[in-house]
This record gives structure tokens, sequence and C-alpha cells, in this order.
């Protein structure tokens, strides 16, 4: 149990760290387009939620094949 909690708490730790990474890489591309305020704030959001389903999706299948390989 201490290694799954292990496990978890890494692998939040890297998906926190990866979402920090593509949210300014993600900034810095929207910030080339040539748009107005609202869009910029809104590709940013979109953006910033596909890569947290991208994230969450993979954690919780990761977190699936763990619990169905005990």
């Amino acid at each position: 149990m201490l290694v799954l909690l292990t496990i978890i708490i890494a692998k939040l730790l890297h998906v926190c760290n990866g979402l920090r990474v593509r949210l300014q890489l993600g900034s810095l591309l929207v910030a080339g387009l040539p748009l107005c305020g609202c869009a910029h704030a809104f590709l940013s959001f979109v953006f910033f939620l596909s890569n947290l389903f991208i994230h969450e999706f993979f954690f919780f299948f990761f977190l699936y094949s763990l619990y169905t390989l005990y």
C-alpha cells in the first residue's frame, strides 16, 4: 500500500510539472497569434483543459492497471 501511495504522489507531482510546462508552451504558442484578448484567454483555457484531460486519463488508466494487477 505504501508503494502504491508513493507511486500516486510521484505521478501527481509529474502531472503538475507537466501541466505547468505545457501551459507555458501553450501560452507562448497562443501569444504568437494575432487575436483579441478574449480569444487569447479562451484558447489558453482550451489548451489547459485538453492537457489536463489527457494527463488525467492516463493517470486513471495507470491506477486501474495497478488495481487489476492486485
